[in-house]
């Protein structure tokens, strides 16, 4: 059960089911650059949300899989997912901030517990790049305020997180991310990112359908957002399993 929680951990936190961004204010008579502040003003993670249903599947070499999750964000860096069966049944439930990770995994009656530096260790992924992973615009240079060069109605953006190297495409005419390629020193393909189909609720705006490619032990992951509240008001709130096994994620 444990080599499932991790893929599991795995897809929720790079896919995240969604990106929200704002729509874009320039105009697309001009598009031979684009301002980074408003890129970077638009982050998912600007505002607390809650993905309340999500569709994942799931191919691997082995098999195909596909269930239901829903993510909860409130700022500055709490996170609450739970995975659940087409049914409805819930199986996983992961709170995770920057500093902590618990897991309850209610099938085996096991309280899984860690910290940043263990998910990275376990997994290969630091929780710094979650935002990125949603969509969020990470640049390490605060001077550039301008991206120019608009070739094949893309903008190529580089940036980096620890040791990791971002490269955003950004459409030229509509300031939206197409996709993002994730490199690691310890992989030898990067993980491909695509965003598709750009939908409204109340003043977000967001991608409702993200594919992964390249992602280490899967073929492909695709992720159809049903429902979002966003801007989310509430709080998160993780419950312990009672009397459930803790075990520590090494």
């Amino acid at each position: 059960m444990f080599k499932k929680l991790v893929i599991y951990l795995i897809i929720i936190a790079i896919s995240g089911c969604s990106v929200f961004n704002k729509q874009s204010n320039f105009g697309i008579d001009d598009k031979d650059k684009t301002n980074t502040e408003f890129l970077r003003s638009s982050n998912i993670t600007n505002n607390s949300f809650y993905i309340q249903k999500a569709e994942v599947e799931v191919d691997t070499e082995v098999e195909k899989n596909s269930f239901l999750a829903s993510v909860k964000f409130c700022k500055p860096d709490s996170f609450l997912i739970s995975i659940r069966t087409k049914t409805g049944i819930e199986g996983v439930r992961i709170f995770m901030t920057k500093d902590t990770v618990l897991i309850n995994d209610r099938i085996n009656r096991k309280l899984y517990f860690g910290s940043g530096n263990d998910i990275k260790k376990k997994f290969g992924y630091s929780f710094k790049l979650l935002p990125v992973l949603f969509g969020a615009f990470v640049l390490n240079n605060d001077k550039l305020n301008e991206i120019k060069n608009c070739e094949e109605e893309v903008y190529k953006v580089s940036s980096k997180i620890e040791d990791y190297s971002l490269k955003y495409s950004i459409d030229c005419r509509s300031d939206r991310l197409t996709s993002l390629e994730i490199y690691s020193e310890l992989e030898t393909k990067p993980v491909l990112i695509s965003f598709y189909e750009t939908k409204k609720y109340e003043h977000v705006y967001y991608y409702s359908r993200v594919l992964l490619n390249d992602l280490k032990g899967f073929n492909s992951l695709k992720i159809r957002i049903k429902k979002i509240e966003a801007p989310y008001e509430e709080f998160i709130e993780f419950v312990p399993g009672k009397n459930y096994e803790r075990v520590r994620i090494r």
